[in-house]
């Protein structure tokens, strides 16, 4: 059982926005890769469900590798003397020491968003959401908006899914071309998948206006929010957390390259 569905979405929306200002202020991808850890850890101890998101991760190789070969000419203007070290040099430009870490330094922020993102959308259903967002006194169409968004991505992904492996069945196979044939190959999905779209966001909007949507100023929740003593506990533990961690960035010059 995930243990995440337990605390309040108030709990883990303070958490994730905590952890995300946390690996932002931070450059070392040292200490961002020992924030990740921790965080990976933590999610495994709650039993959180990290294999869609270990799928989530695969389209992005290529831009990792882009990352860090785009960083690793950064030029040098690094906090520390001895970041500048040249390790090689190519046409003119000279990959350093900094641009290494700063590359590395990247990568580790996306991984830690991606995962950070599936825990805590797998862990909040669209009630808990709205309901949130209601507490917080957001406009009743943003609510709805967020939500619809949410849902959307994985009918769609499921949707593409289907196009691709129809587009295989008629003898289409992009992986044969390397990976700039699976970008064309994704051009004439493209076209079903709009499609796709348009025909559910019509039937959303008749199922809403259905069921009387903007008919009240306010949302009518399914369920109340209960703060227990383990939110309480969670939260302060998150907030020190991000005050040591603040402190030592920004007090002690810890975390820069």
């Amino acid at each position: 059982m995930n243990r995440l569905t337990r605390l309040d979405v108030r709990t883990k929306t303070l958490v994730f926005v905590l952890l995300v200002v946390q690996f932002l202020v931070v450059d070392h991808p040292a200490w961002n890769g020992l924030l990740f850890a921790a965080i990976l850890i933590a999610l495994l101890m709650c039993r959180a469900p990290l294999r869609g998101t270990v799928q989530a991760l695969r389209p992005l190789m290529s831009l990792f590798v882009f990352v860090a070969v785009f960083a690793l000419f950064t030029p040098p203007r690094f906090h520390h003397a001895g970041h500048t070290t040249v390790l090689f040099s190519l046409s003119g430009l000279h990959a350093t020491t900094g641009g290494l870490l700063t590359g590395v330094g990247f990568i580790i922020r996306i991984l830690a968003l991606v995962v950070l993102t599936g825990a805590y959308l797998g862990s909040t259903d669209v009630d808990e959401l709205l309901r949130g967002l209601d507490w917080a006194h957001a406009p009743y169409w943003l609510g709805v908006l967020v939500t619809t968004a949410i849902s959307f991505v994985p009918t769609m992904t499921r949707r593409k899914d289907l196009v691709w492996d129809a587009q295989r069945a008629r003898g289409a196979d992009p992986a044969r071309h390397g990976p700039f044939g699976a970008v064309r190959a994704f051009i004439p999905i493209m076209i079903p998948l709009l499609t796709s779209a348009i025909t559910m966001a019509d039937a959303l909007s008749v199922a809403l206006t259905s069921r009387g949507y903007g008919a009240s100023a306010r949302m009518t929740p399914l369920r109340d929010l209960r703060w227990h003593w383990w939110d309480t506990a969670v939260s302060a533990t998150a907030v020190f957390a991000c005050v040591a961690w603040l402190w030592a960035r920004f007090v002690l010059g810890l975390g820069r390259i």
